[in-house]
């Protein structure tokens, strides 16, 4: 590898093929074998995982199996949640509230130091952090204390103002679909992106994503329509 490839690949601007890289990446089964096929295997163990979306479409439901698995490594910490987390939620996903740490922090630059903090920290196996905005230097930061820590982030962007890409190991662009979510993979390290398609969430979450009534219009005789004049 000359010095301007080695320079790109060490700001991970460049990646090896695919099939030097599937030798060795490790992946956790998302539970949708349709996301599994297209990642070739499940999400990574570790690194940053960006996904780009709007709040409230099943953002959290599609990374459930994720973090379940994860827990048995290690805790799992949210940073900076737009609301409330639902704990019947995380139990029905199989999640254990004792192994969940919540952070609110008020400030993005304290939450991404939070984020930083845990992921290095050796005791923490996931974090997911709410952050519309960020530098390229502070994914890198990020993306480091994951290696450090062994961990992975979760990083939640709204799609609208993601804006330039980001070095991280796997990105993602979802949008809501009445059977679960479109997922469009933008970057994938070791990987291809793909053209958006449909993770169903029916067969997981049937009373979440209820499908659509056939012939749900009544239509009334005219005897039965009084006109007012």
């Amino acid at each position: 590898m000359n010095a301007l490839l080695a320079k790109l690949h060490n700001k991970q601007w460049l990646w090896r093929g695919i099939k030097q890289q599937q030798q060795y990446r490790q992946a956790i089964s998302t539970s949708y074998p349709q996301l599994d096929a297209k990642l070739g295997g499940g999400f990574p163990t570790q690194g940053v995982i960006e996904c780009k979306t709007v709040t409230g479409i099943g953002e959290l439901r599609l990374m459930a199996a994720y973090l379940k698995a994860q827990q048995k490594r290690g805790l799992v910490v949210f940073v900076n949640p737009p609301s409330l987390l639902n704990g019947a939620f995380l139990v029905h996903a199989g999640l254990d509230l004792q192994k969940i740490l919540c952070v609110d922090s008020h400030t993005g630059v304290n939450g991404l130091w939070g984020a930083e903090q845990s992921l290095k920290s050796g005791c923490c196996a996931a974090v997911i952090i709410w952050q519309s905005h960020l530098s390229i230097q502070q994914v890198r930061r990020l993306s480091l204390a994951a290696e450090q820590g062994h961990s992975a982030l979760i990083l939640y962007r709204d799609n609208v103002k993601a804006g330039f890409s980001l070095p991280v190991a796997l990105s993602l662009s979802c949008h809501a679909d009445i059977a679960g979510i479109k997922v469009a993979i933008d970057k994938q390290k070791g990987g291809r992106p793909c053209q958006p398609f449909l993770v169903d969430m029916s067969s997981q979450w049937p009373d979440l994503v209820l499908p659509q009534l056939p012939n749900n219009v009544v239509a009334l005789d005219d005897a039965r329509i009084q006109r007012v004049s």
